[in-house]
């Protein structure tokens, strides 16, 4: 028998009194409206959570300091020392001015103060602090770096290629075996590339020479801006095997240098003559620093290379014989080297990390720690590399972030975190973060994710994304103190962040959005003089597990904290016949313009009349029973958005009703 609303009404309806009041688990977009967890949030643009999962508007942006002079291509910070001062805190920029890339600085905003430079217009520069020097690698321009003490630019310039030596022999006299000699030249960068061979015929192999009536001199001109020099020593073109090392004469009047081998050196048949030259040092994409030395990827000429440098104040020597060197990451293989991360392995040892980019998001970890090895009456140290578990790669160096004693950052379409779980022992643990997420992560376009940037901010970590564009144009933030929860999108865009502490010991979130230098400020309800739009959605409330059962809606309740601005409130359901969702009814709040502190008003004491009470610290609202909610719902939604000049924060929904038994979607 067909049920009419009469009956319906007769029967036992059992209350409706559903509370929300927080959201902890953020933004999620994985599941359908009316699947998702009743504590997340299916839309947070331009919001933020905060307390205890409690959303809310996002900072607005102003200005920071004196805007740029150029187009910006680069920006960091350093730390100057200052003897017997605290020390000073500086941004540091390559901005394009008259077509060429220039260095400048400038301190809590003020003046820009131009050291030069005529580095490539069109690439994104890297700048890296240490040895009391900013390090400056772009992939393009040779290395080079801002002198802090010395305010000035310093360029690595390459050395000449020692001439042919020649050779004289003592006490060798014979012709049973000829030898090649070659010489090389160091400087506090790189090595030469190994001179032309000269050629020596003896009587007797070199093993068996007395040595003190049998030797070889070695005799070449000197090099300018060399600091010592290599000789290797072999019998076949291109084997010859490093034989030692001389320094440049102390005499400046001298010009030719002089080395004698009399069998006492040991030859090291895993350093062979070097056929290019290093001496203005490599040309390096991502550089990172630590207090062992430097490392860089990204070289244009070798992109299987990683670089490392000497430690300590010969931080940016690459030589090989001066603490610095390099190693091929997975040479000729199907995933390039990106990033290097100062980092540790699985045991927790100290360990650099490289990061490679291999097809469709895919890549490998590796791990390079040195080694200590013997041999004979000689110590080698060589860079050891380990390939970790996993495919973990990454299209974005400069969105990889160590933070909570891991490594988090883009692969493609989806994002990882990289770092140690107590249950698995000696191995490095990557696991996806972007599940809940993963239809925005669809978004991403994979040719321009090489720009992405990240950033920590302590306990939540903030990347722009080129979301669907060809630029960085939306901040998307993952909340690791909060158990991961997402927060996307603010929808502004940014080449650069950082974060820069002023003389006050105040710290600015800073990005460059469309060359303008911003911080993020929580007194700025717009971006730069520009309102943006706010949309806050709830995840649907049903009646039972099966999101069918039909409930008489009395009244939707809501309470915002700090309010300004106009703000809308949205009420969505599907109600007996309609399978869409549908607008219900919506609510303009006008509030006061600012707020003026708390109020100790409780929900008992509220009176729930419309219009809507408002107090300069919250306001209050509800829909009326009276109105035309949908009245019969087996779906109901709540949403807030702004389009103006606007703040608050939501502190709980309030729904009340009462269920009607017995009658579902699509009854009759």
């Amino acid at each position: 028998m067909k049920t009419t609303k009469t009956n319906r009404q007769r029967r036992t309806k059992p209350p409706v009194n559903i509370a929300l009041k927080e959201w902890s688990s953020g933004y999620m977009s994985f599941v359908d409206a009316i699947r998702a967890r009743k504590n997340c949030l299916l839309d947070m643009t331009n919001m933020e959570l905060t307390q205890d999962g409690i959303p809310q508007v996002r900072p607005g942006t102003a200005r920071y300091g004196t805007q740029p002079l150029g187009e910006v291509i680069g920006v960091s910070t350093f730390i100057k020392v200052v003897p017997s001062a605290t020390p000073e805190h500086y941004v540091i920029t390559m901005q394009v001015i008259n077509g060429k890339g220039h260095v400048l600085y400038n301190r809590d905003g003020g003046q820009w103060t131009d050291v030069g430079g005529t580095y490539n217009p069109h690439r994104q520069v890297q700048f890296v602090q240490e040895n009391n020097r900013v390090y400056i690698s772009n992939g393009s321009d040779k290395m080079s770096y801002f002198d802090i003490k010395e305010n000035k630019l310093v360029d690595y310039a390459a050395i000449q290629t020692p001439a042919k030596p020649t050779v004289s022999a003592k006490g060798l006299d014979g012709a049973t075996v000829t030898y090649r000699i070659r010489v090389s030249a160091n400087n506090t960068v790189g090595e030469t590339a190994a001179s032309e061979a000269a050629l020596i015929t003896v009587g007797s192999y070199r093993n068996s020479w007395d040595p003190n009536t049998q030797y070889i001199t070695v005799t070449f001109p000197k090099v300018a801006g060399a600091t010592s020099y290599n000789i290797y020593f072999g019998t076949v073109a291109g084997e010859e095997q490093y034989l030692g090392n001389t320094p440049q004469p102390s005499d400046a009047a001298a010009v030719t240098v002089k080395f004698v081998d009399n069998n006492r050196a040991a030859l090291n048949p895993y350093k062979k003559a070097p056929e290019g030259n290093s001496t203005e040092g490599p040309i390096i994409t991502f550089l990172s620093a630590t207090n062992d030395g430097m490392y860089g990827v990204g070289d244009m000429k070798d992109r299987y290379r990683l670089w490392y440098s000497a430690a300590g104040d010969k931080a940016g020597n690459f030589s090989p014989f001066d603490g610095g060197g390099w190693v091929d990451i997975n040479y000729g293989g199907d995933s390039i080297p990106v990033c290097a991360k100062p980092f540790r392995d699985g045991q927790g040892k100290y360990a650099v990390t490289i990061l490679t980019h291999g097809s469709a998001g895919t890549g490998d970890l590796y791990h390079m720690s040195f080694v200590d090895q013997a041999v004979g009456d000689y110590t080698i140290t060589y860079p050891s590399i380990l390939r970790a578990n996993g495919q973990s790669g990454t299209y974005s160096p400069f969105a990889v972030v160590e933070a909570n004693n891991s490594l988090y950052y883009p692969t493609g379409r989806s994002f990882k975190t990289t770092g140690s779980k107590a249950q698995l022992i000696n191995i490095l643990v990557t696991n996806n973060i972007t599940d809940t997420i993963q239809p925005d992560c669809d978004k991403l376009n994979l040719s321009a994710l090489s720009r992405a940037i990240g950033l920590d901010l302590d306990g939540r970590i903030a990347w722009c994304l080129p979301v669907g564009a060809d630029k960085n144009n939306e901040i998307w933030i993952y909340d690791y103190s909060r158990n991961g929860a997402w927060t996307l999108r603010w929808t502004i865009s940014a080449d650069f962040m950082w974060k820069y502490e002023d003389s006050s010991g105040a710290t600015h979130w800073c990005i460059l959005s469309e060359n303008r230098i911003l911080e993020f400020n929580k007194s700025a309800l717009d971006d730069d003089g520009t309102p943006f739009r706010t949309r806050l959605s709830l995840p649907a409330v049903t009646f039972d597990d099966s999101a069918l059962q039909m409930a008489s809606i009395d009244m939707v309740r809501w309470l915002l904290l700090r309010p300004l601005g106009e703000i809308s409130v949205n009420i969505y359901g599907v109600g007996e016949d309609n399978e869409e969702t549908a607008l219900l009814t919506t609510r303009k709040i006008t509030p006061a313009i600012s707020a003026t502190g708390w109020d100790d008003t409780e929900w008992s004491t509220i009176e729930w009349d419309y219009p809507l009470k408002v107090s300069t610290s919250r306001t209050k609202g509800q829909l009326p029973s009276n109105e035309e909610v949908g009245e019969i719902l087996s779906q109901l939604r709540v949403e807030f958005s702004t389009d103006s000049r606007a703040s608050y924060a939501l502190n709980s929904v309030f729904i009340t009703g009462k269920v009607i038994p017995g009658l579902y979607q699509g009854d009759d």
